[in-house]
């Protein structure tokens, strides 16, 4: 039997762009604004996809969730960015903004409550990255950070300040964030002694500019694959070979391999220009080549996040890019909602130009039952106060592990780098109330684009 506007009322009146309809189904009592139709989108992800902005504000009004993601792995943001229409994009990039603070506001009781249950402590841990690219592993960064606690309140210090799409850059910083106030974060530059209050409301030039950086460059989705992983105890020795241990911070950890590990990177191309193509292309050669020759090698990230400050750095100074051209949509509502699961008929958007890089992993983890700080509190603080967002991968792959806190773990980030994080060091100690006080530096920009 075919589906309906019956059966997808909401997805019907967005392609149709009936607004009247629209509003109509969300004020009905026990609607799903999330409800996803044959095709697993949500109706605010069809609205992206057809470039329906007045829909996606509504939508949104209602409680779309602008982080909702198809089954191939694009969000709402991703796809309003293909499709090309400023206004949109700006508009889901502050939506984004807006709904990442309530999200901080709706964790603040969670993580007060496990803070409270700790006793105080200095965590210290070494984050390293690495690739196969011969000769580049010694050209990349790596950081040793301090996270320090005292009843709610967290410091962080760190030397790499940020990961960003064509370079990683070096700091004195100190983060500080105190939990009964979680939607602000206080970032302290040592050497050039400023401190930045980061908020979640960003200015209408940040806006604007970060719509032209998603134009001007691919969209890209990278993700640990979901097949079944399985974990093998590594061996030592020669004659008597014997399951592996190793002390890491204090702790006997049994040692194991992980395999079923892929990691999948797809990018899209559709907005952009033949010339934006080559432009990327040859940067990706010269990245490869400074790695074989022995040069200056930078650390490509393409997962933009509402939540990560250095998409802040990347839209700096970045050039207009006006909205593109709207696609000639031929499909039909029925064509549409009576095409086969996952396969979108044409004339609906732009005809998708995509191209997918595999590559598995066989990353090793010592494990500890001993910890005493629970591992989903521990990546929530680190999502939270670190300077850059690779965390949430390490969470993909923890949340897929037994139990056990992983002290020494190696995660994939792109097909061609991986990194290892290794906590050093734990210690419950007391701290001073004057530790998580920032200093009385003066107000800048630690990261730029905060300015208004």
């Amino acid at each position: 039997m075919s589906a309906s506007g019956e059966q997808f009322p909401m997805h019907k009146a967005v392609f149709e762009d009936d607004i009247r309809a629209l509003k109509s189904c969300l004020n009905k009592t026990g609607v799903n604004v999330e409800d996803r139709d044959v095709h697993s989108l949500t109706p605010l992800l069809l609205a992206a996809k057809l470039g329906r902005k007045d829909c996606a504000e509504l939508l949104v009004k209602y409680g779309g969730t602008v982080d909702a993601k198809s089954d191939d792995g694009w969000t709402v943001l991703d796809e309003a960015v293909v499709y090309g229409d400023r206004d949109l994009i700006e508009f889901l990039v502050q939506a984004a903004y807006t709904q990442a603070n309530q999200e901080l506001h709706d964790l603040k009781p969670k993580l007060q409550e496990a803070l409270s249950k700790l006793s105080d402590f200095t965590l210290v841990f070494q984050w390293e990255l690495h690739s196969w690219i011969p000769l580049s592993s010694r050209l990349l960064p790596s950081d040793v950070c301090r996270l320090h606690k005292r009843g709610s309140r967290l410091r962080m210090d760190a030397t790499l300040q940020s990961i960003t799409d064509l370079m990683h850059r070096r700091g004195n910083l100190s983060y500080f964030l105190d939990c009964t106030n979680i939607a602000e974060v206080i970032v302290v530059d040592h050497n050039r002694r400023i401190k930045e209050v980061l908020q979640p409301q960003i200015s209408s030039k940040f806006v604007q500019e970060s719509t032209s950086m998603r134009l001007s460059k691919e969209v890209v989705h990278s993700f640990i694959s979901t097949q079944p992983i399985h974990l093998t105890r590594c061996r030592s020795g020669w004659l008597w070979r014997a399951d592996k241990d190793e002390q890491v911070a204090g702790y006997t950890c049994p040692v194991y391999d992980i395999t079923g590990v892929t990691l999948t990177q797809r990018r899209r191309t559709e907005h952009l220009s033949d010339r934006d193509v080559q432009r990327l292309q040859s940067i990706r050669r010269k990245i490869r080549g400074a790695g074989e020759d022995g040069g200056d090698i930078v650390v490509e990230d393409s997962d933009d996040e509402a939540s990560n400050v250095s998409a802040d750095e990347q839209a700096e100074g970045v050039p207009f890019r006006p909205s593109l051209p709207a696609p000639t949509s031929t499909a039909t509502w029925a064509d549409y909602i009576n095409s086969s699961s996952g396969g979108l008929p044409d004339g609906i958007g732009r005809i998708p130009k995509m191209s997918e890089d595999r590559r598995q992993f066989k990353p090793t983890v010592s494990l500890s039952d001993d910890f005493p700080i629970p591992r989903d509190v521990l990546m929530e603080i680190l999502e939270l106060i670190a300077p850059y967002k690779h965390f949430n991968k390490l969470r993909q792959l923890v949340s897929r592990l037994p139990t056990g806190f992983p002290l020494k773990v190696e995660i994939p980030l792109y097909p061609t780098i991986s990194a290892k994080l290794a906590f050093q060091e734990f210690r419950e100690e007391e701290h001073s109330d004057s530790l998580f006080v920032a200093p009385r530096y003066e107000a800048g920009h630690v990261f730029r684009q905060r300015q208004a």
